[in-house]
């Protein structure tokens, strides 16, 4: 996932930090995260498994922990102890993907119980659950999404191979 500064990009990882590196450097610049009793800096309660960010301050990460957290670029720092500005629960099961995209603060999470639309536009985000299908389908677990040109159309690519399309207005 790459931040608004092209010669950084960003990971996640097994030991629940997300760090920010330097291209030019072939080191990491900062880390999310807050600091733990164990003195480690955490930034989620388990693996990260997915990061997005888009040409804006906001990053999405996701894990293990059922949980969607939402970072501002800005906040970064060296040696961690910043918080998420919000954190999303969804509906208790891991988080697969995330994909920010449809508007500036919007942002499409798969889990592996459903779809969900999420407004990260305020620190108490609004989630909806994706519209079932017509011919009964059901909402397949998406492990990859990512948001058309214009915004307005989700690809969702997942375990039963195929990429379902999402339209927004």
């Amino acid at each position: 996932s790459f931040p608004p500064d092209p010669s950084a990009f960003m990971s996640g990882s097994r030991d629940t930090t997300i760090r920010v590196w330097d291209r030019r450097t072939d080191r990491s610049i900062g880390v999310f995260g807050k600091i733990g009793k164990t003195g480690l800096i955490h930034a989620h309660d388990g693996m990260v498994t997915c990061i997005d960010a888009l040409n804006t301050n906001m990053i999405l990460s996701a894990g293990m922990d059922t949980k969607v957290n939402c970072w501002d670029l800005r906040s970064l720092g060296s040696q961690g102890g910043n918080a998420p500005i919000a954190t999303l629960s969804l509906d208790g099961s891991a988080i697969l993907k995330v994909a920010l995209g449809g508007a500036p603060s919007t942002a499409a999470v798969s889990t592996l119980l459903g779809l969900y639309i999420v407004d990260f536009s305020s620190t108490q985000p609004v989630p909806q659950l994706a519209v079932p299908f017509q011919d009964g389908r059901r909402i397949g677990r998406y492990h990859d999404l990512k948001w058309g040109e214009r915004r307005s159309v989700l690809y969702a690519a997942g375990d039963d191979m195929r990429i379902d399309f999402y339209a927004f207005r």
